[in-house]
């Protein structure tokens, strides 16, 4: 990773720091790292000069941002310190998780209905049918005068299951959490869960990991996931029925006088009636997903640490 030179740094003494210098001028080396220059202690990153601010191994200015890292299987569920509450959680690297198993959506379309046929004869033969009609809802069908025969059928028709199959979530091979603290370094001891002191540098050019947290980490934060699952199918509705459904035929104009439970009925006035609705019965799923499209980074939080 390519870095922005930083020119002079302050560096935050306190009296609590020993050997820490006033004032420390930091000027680029030829491989766009840092080179501690002035001050009669800054021979080197490793002597008290290197310290950056505060002293206690941050680079100095306002363009860093600090925190504490924690990677690993655990790391996700280290909560961030309230001395760090600006949580960034992710990975060095997406991992693809596949597809989830095929499933079927609820039933759509089923219908419940009764069918009626008026005819001219007394005893329902087909040579002699008058009409039919399809009755759905509840009411009473009256007649202006009885009807010869007339026969009720109870029918249902199943519905029809969407298939799917969702992606799973995303997954990151050696997850990471980053809690920022803002531009002041915490020279605190690490909180629990996490190992690593970072920054996150603000500025609008590349710069290089600085001797202070030379150890360069990039945390992936946002994905685009263009990910799809294909290849599952629905059965058809099991078990499907019809709740409520009922049908009787009448002497009576006003419903009344009703014979139930027979398919063919003489001297027919009115046909009382329930189409019922459809039951929920499930679709059984089948078939094997298939993934087609990707998982890559979106957003990539560049980060430097002391380890």
């Amino acid at each position: 990773m390519a870095f922005r030179p930083i020119q002079i740094a302050a560096l935050s003494c306190t009296a609590a720091l020993v050997g820490c210098l006033e004032l420390a001028a930091v000027a680029p080396d030829g491989s766009g790292g840092f080179l501690a220059t002035g001050g009669a202690d800054a021979g080197g990153a490793g002597g008290s000069g290197g310290g950056g601010a505060g002293g206690c191994g941050c680079p100095s200015g306002d363009e860093w941002t600090f925190g504490w890292m924690a990677v690993g299987d655990g790391a996700l569920g280290a909560k961030c310190p309230s001395s760090a509450p600006t949580r960034h959680e992710g990975g060095e690297s997406v991992m693809d998780a596949g597809c989830g198993p095929c499933a079927c959506g609820p039933p759509v379309g089923g219908k419940c209905e009764v069918r009626r046929t008026r005819y001219a004869d007394a005893s329902c033969k087909i040579l002699s049918q008058l009409d039919t009609a399809t009755l759905t809802g509840s009411g009473c069908e009256t007649y202006s005068s009885p009807v010869a025969s007339v026969r009720v059928q109870l029918t249902s028709t199943p519905g029809k299951c969407a298939a799917s199959s969702t992606p799973l979530p995303v997954k990151f091979q050696t997850p990471g959490v980053f809690c920022a603290s803002g531009t002041t370094c915490d020279c605190d001891a690490p909180p629990g869960g996490f190992a690593r002191r970072c920054a996150a540098f603000g500025g609008n050019a590349e710069v290089a990991c600085p001797p202070e947290l030379p150890v360069a980490h990039s945390l992936i934060v946002a994905v685009e996931d263009t990910r799809t699952c294909t290849g599952c199918v629905c059965g058809n509705q099991a078990g499907q029925s019809c709740t409520g459904q009922s049908a009787a035929m009448c002497s009576n104009p006003q419903c009344a006088g009703c014979v139930s439970g027979s398919s063919c009925e003489g001297s027919v006035s009115s046909v009382q009636y329930s189409a019922g609705a459809p039951s929920s019965a499930g679709c059984p799923p089948f078939g094997a997903p298939a993934l087609a499209g990707s998982v890559s980074p979106k957003a990539t939080l560049e980060l430097c640490c002391d380890s």
